[in-house]
């Protein structure tokens, strides 16, 4: 199982173009759940993510291999400057633009590897008014894009495998649009985006300071 994953991976980033970043060793302590959810999500990530492809076509093909259709209104709306990530309602994460790769210091492998809570931090408050957002607009008649009422906060890679800190970022969301099943018309998935920039740290004495990598200015 482990050398079909290797596999896979390799034909996974030949396919996008993305580099690997994962630590390989690692998929032998994996369960054998871990592996097969890895290579199904690999694979269908291959199949939307073609090299060099617009958000817009990635799109088309995820709504194609995913059986599923953005709301009509949502395709004018689409800012590729944004990171837009398309998610079921366990919070798995199916979907994830250019820009998202362009930022993060994950790949698609880590991703798959680890549970969310260890990849990010984000305050609980927020993570609280994400869930209760999305489950409060999906049981109402969510049919079309909406503003996606989340304070701007920050959010933290933890990066697992180098026992460190990753990247800060400062996440402001904007819209949150539902996807509808094609067969059953039923929200399957919803899609949000969100304008994301890095963000440094300086330390003086104990405290540490934040600054926005494009403006340079402390917050």
């Amino acid at each position: 199982m482990s050398a079909n994953i290797c596999t896979t991976i390799k034909e996974y980033h030949k396919v996008t173009g993305l580099p690997l970043k994962g630590d390989l060793t690692k998929i032998e302590n994996l369960s054998e759940d871990i592996k097969e959810n890895m290579i199904k999500r690999m694979k269908l990530e291959a199949q939307v993510l073609k090299k060099n492809s617009s958000t817009i076509n990635t799109l088309k093909a995820f709504e194609k291999v995913f059986s599923c259709r953005l709301s009509e209104d949502s395709w004018g709306l689409l800012d590729p400057k944004n990171i837009i990530e398309i998610y079921d309602f366990n919070f798995c994460q199916w979907y994830r633009n250019w820009t998202f790769y362009k930022i993060s210091s994950y790949s698609l492998e880590q991703l798959c590897m680890y549970p969310i809570w260890e990849l990010y931090n984000r305050p609980t408050e927020i993570t609280n008014k994400i869930v209760n957002e999305v489950m409060s607009l999906t049981q109402n008649d969510f049919n079309h894009t909406v503003p996606f009422e989340i304070p701007i906060h920050r959010l933290r890679e933890l990066n697992p495998e180098k026992n460190n800190n990753g990247v800060t970022f400062n996440v402001d969301f904007k819209t949150i649009s539902p996807v509808f099943d094609v067969e059953t018309n039923e929200i399957k998935f919803v899609l949000t985006q969100a304008y994301v920039r890095p963000m440094g740290m300086l330390q003086k004495g104990n405290e540490d300071y934040f600054y926005d990598a494009a403006s340079l200015s402390v917050v």
